[in-house]
């Protein structure tokens, strides 16, 4: 007896492949989850093999053949996304921030809302749809590019940070833009009051009413649930107000995202916050997974083609007028033309919502279907192509800056102090500056370089040690007196550029002892191999720092502490 296998199941066990399975073996060759989850959604849906189905049966099994129950789950992919944002907007950071959030952000929605709502006029489309159009573009897409920083290591630098508090502000100016929608999409009869003050005042009113009830109810009731101390409640309860605030305001005639996103805004103000960011993390990463596919499904292939040299055009012209204006903006803001240039192109892209402007301006009458369709393809294929756009950007930052660097070394030669028999480093964030400490408290002389301006600009107090540059420069070495140095120590954080400068350093100076940060046994490998005198692991010295403090309280004295983790060095190093 044949029994039917259920298409929800045979859609989820494809999904749990491709995300537990294809996306960590991609990752082994470099490739972003997020075009890892594009591609799939495009190979596997229903305008790419899921379109074969019919006419061969065998493929369906392993295709998705409906986009409509994807979608669904997919849109709570956004909605738990909010959620997160809304989490992590605490008052602290937006203060911090507030000169890059505020004023940075601010500048570039409107002026990018104004440039492509200006060319969506100029090709004859109304004021109401080209000002959806204008607005929905103008935002990035935050999940997108905070994965891809996250995968390139970028997150925690200068660009990254700014960059984030312009996706900050972004996801601020979302919940206008919904409102702005369902406003414009109501009834051509309706007095202005009906179509605008009354709008604005029920979000209002559902807005503050959510916020009051929630600092009053979700405390106690946080509380209440870890006094049970049952993980299983906590994170149903966690579950439960991510997606019932959203079905409130769904109910409400706005959008699910807003109700999810002030929830966030709730919690965050409280001490459950960071337990509540646990439980819904996994839930967020694999529906925003999903988010990814549904996206890639959307994409109709043929239609595409049809029209490809069009959507080309137009997804570089977006890329093109977003990071135009955002790269004038950081420039604005002070920061060096690598970095404005990298951000540009990383923030170039239009973002997931989007599909929700432009899908609920369709269905309103506002915009044609022709154009919602293509204007669909153009937001896909911009997040199609962002991850290999931010490869390309970042590579390209990379080159600037360090041509930035060494014509700043060039124009200050006379500000390098002459030193013998000092130590140089390269590189000066965290192991840098713990290595500068210490040889300035023993009154050892030494220089630092590092290519990063912000960098320097926060270490000013080194009183005139610290500089930019770029230490695989010739010139640079000859200005610092490299062949006078007792050392030179290498800790950049990109392995590359580590390997980089080590084989000009040995070529230049070959008796200098070079000591070099490894990331990994194979970075490692490669730095003996060319010529590094001594070698320190990054993830080695930790363990082996952490193991000495796990021996300490099982009565180990120091001195056999030290003698086996010596020994447990040098076997490693000898694995290297």
């Amino acid at each position: 007896m044949e029994h039917a296998f259920p298409v929800a199941l045979r859609e989820t066990l494809i999904y749990l492949t491709v995300a537990g399975l294809v996306i960590p073996l991609l990752g082994r060759w470099r490739i972003s989850n997020v075009l890892g989850f594009l591609v799939a959604g495009l190979l596997l849906g229903p305008y790419g093999l899921g379109s074969l189905a019919d006419a061969h049966p065998w493929l369906e099994p392993f295709v998705f053949s409906h986009l409509q129950a994807v979608q669904h789950l997919a849109e709570l992919g956004v909605i738990f996304l909010l959620f997160m944002i809304g989490l992590d907007l605490s008052l602290d950071k937006l203060w911090e921030l507030r000169k890059w959030v505020f004023g940075a952000g601010s500048v570039q929605v409107l002026s990018c809302s104004a440039a492509i709502g200006g060319i969506a006029m100029l090709y004859g489309n109304p004021w109401q749809p080209s000002l959806i159009l204008g607005f929905a573009l103008s935002l990035s897409s935050t999940a997108v590019v905070m994965q891809v920083m996250a995968e390139q290591g970028s997150s925690a630098t200068p660009m990254g940070r700014h960059t984030f508090s312009l996706l900050l502000f972004q996801d601020l100016a979302v919940v206008p833009l919904l409102i702005v929608v369902s406003v414009l999409i109501g009834s051509s009869h309706e007095s202005a009051w009906e179509r605008w003050a009354e709008p604005l005042l029920q979000a209002a009113a559902l807005c503050i009413t959510l916020l009051i009830m929630g600092r009053w109810l979700i405390r106690p009731l946080f509380k209440l649930v870890a006094f049970g101390r049952t993980p299983e409640s906590f994170m149903a309860l966690s579950l439960l107000i991510v997606v019932g605030t959203a079905a409130i305001t769904q109910l409400a005639g706005m959008s699910p995202a807003l109700g999810a996103f002030l929830a966030g805004l709730v919690i965050a103000e409280t001490e459950y916050r960071h337990e509540v960011e646990i439980n819904i993390e996994p839930f967020k990463g694999l529906l925003m997974g999903l988010f990814f596919m549904s996206v890639g499904m959307s994409i109709d292939l043929a239609h595409l083609m049809s029209q490809l040299w069009t959507v080309l055009y137009a997804v570089a012209g977006l890329f093109m007028v977003k990071g135009l204006l955002i790269a004038v903006i950081f420039r604005l803001m002070g920061r060096p033309f690598s970095e404005a240039l990298q951000a540009g192109l990383t923030l170039g892209q239009a973002g997931e919502f989007a599909f929700m402007a432009v899908g609920a301006a369709a269905i309103g009458g506002l915009l044609q279907k022709e154009i919602s369709q293509f204007m669909l393809i153009v937001v896909s294929a911009s997040l199609l192509v962002t991850p290999m756009v931010s490869l390309l950007a970042r590579r390209l930052a990379r080159w600037l800056r360090s041509r930035e660097a060494g014509s700043q070394a060039d124009a200050q030669p006379v500000t390098l102090p002459e030193l013998q028999e000092h130590v140089l480093i390269a590189g000066y964030g965290r192991v840098g500056e713990i290595l500068g400490g210490t040889l300035s408290a023993l009154n050892i002389p030494f220089l630092a370089f590092d290519r990063s301006p912000d960098i320097i600009e926060r270490k000013h107090h080194k009183q005139g040690k610290v500089f930019v540059g770029d230490v695989s420069r010739p010139e640079l070495l000859r200005l610092a007196h490299a062949e006078k140095a007792s050392a030179i120590v290498l800790t950049m954080d990109q392995p590359q550029d580590i390997l980089r400068a080590l084989k000009l350093i040995r070529s230049q100076l070959p008796e200098t002892p070079i000591f070099v940060r490894a990331h990994d046994r194979n970075h490692a490998a490669e730095l003996h191999a060319a010529g590094a005198t001594g070698i320190v692991p990054e993830a080695l010295e930790a363990g082996l720092q952490l193991t000495g403090l796990v021996l300490s309280e099982f009565g180990i004295t120091e001195e056999s502490r030290a003698r086996v983790l010596d020994q447990q060095r040098s076997l490693r190093s000898h694995r290297n």
